[in-house]
């Protein structure tokens, strides 16, 4: 499901733009919720959506001064602007703008650059979802460090916080992109924060101060090596 959260005081341009969701994204699952004020969106919980699609002009409050408080809770989703206006393009930048369309809205040009977001999100599998302690989240999976498995709970380790949902391996591996490496039929971890393998242990680096251990099993021993420094020559490209 791809949650997509539309800012627009104009229910007309609103409206234009769910038509075009609506008739070019058929095969997709959409989630699309209109938020006709800069206030209510900003009520909500913003780590539910992957893309906001956001008006500049809103009133009091700017369409850039939404995105600068999106990016301070969440600094990985896309933002597309729609504008009457090209004066604001100079303005936008610092908010990491995916896109920038003009109004009245191009549809060609604008389901285009959706189709881009939404395949940098297939991609980049930039979220991991899940439902914890009735809450449902959208992690960002470069934040999740490593994956322990404990009987049908799955502790999702990050720097800051550890949750537990109720999850199979399956459904883990099934969401979490090539960068996760499984080392035992219980760790699965991300390769960004490896340190070091020394035998049957890898080490991954919180921070400057703080290490964890996870096991390795012979199971998942045979070409580890090989396999870490692969994924890590791409990550870093050489």
């Amino acid at each position: 499901m791809l949650n997509i959260a539309i800012c627009e005081d104009d229910k007309y341009s609103s409206t234009v733009v769910e038509n075009a969701l609506i008739n070019n994204f058929v095969d997709l699952k959409l989630n699309l919720d209109i938020f006709e004020s800069p206030e209510k969106l900003l009520k909500t919980r913003i780590s539910h959506y992957q893309i906001f699609i956001l008006d500049i002009e809103l009133g009091d409050i700017s369409g850039i001064e939404v995105a600068e408080q999106i990016r301070k809770q969440n600094n990985n989703v896309i933002i597309l602007f729609l504008t009457s206006h090209k004066e604001y393009m100079d303005k936008i930048f610092h908010v990491q703008t995916f896109d920038y369309l003009v109004k009245p809205l191009d549809e060609k040009r604008f389901c285009d650059s959706l189709r881009r977001a939404i395949k940098l999100i297939e991609t980049e599998k930039i979220y991991f979802s899940f439902s914890y302690n009735h809450c449902y989240y959208n992690l960002p999976m470069k934040e999740i460090i490593f994956f322990e498995k404990n009987g049908r709970k799955v502790l999702i380790h990050t720097r800051t916080q550890t949750y537990t949902p109720l999850m199979s391996t399956k459904e883990i591996k099934k969401e979490i992109p090539d960068y996760f490496i499984q080392a035992h039929s219980s760790y699965i971890f991300n390769v960004n924060y490896f340190y070091k393998l020394e035998g049957t242990t890898i080490t991954l680096v919180v921070n400057e101060m703080t290490f964890d251990d996870i096991p390795v099993s012979r199971k998942f021993k045979t070409n580890l090596k090989q396999n870490i420094f692969q994924k890590l020559r791409i990550i870093n490209g050489y």
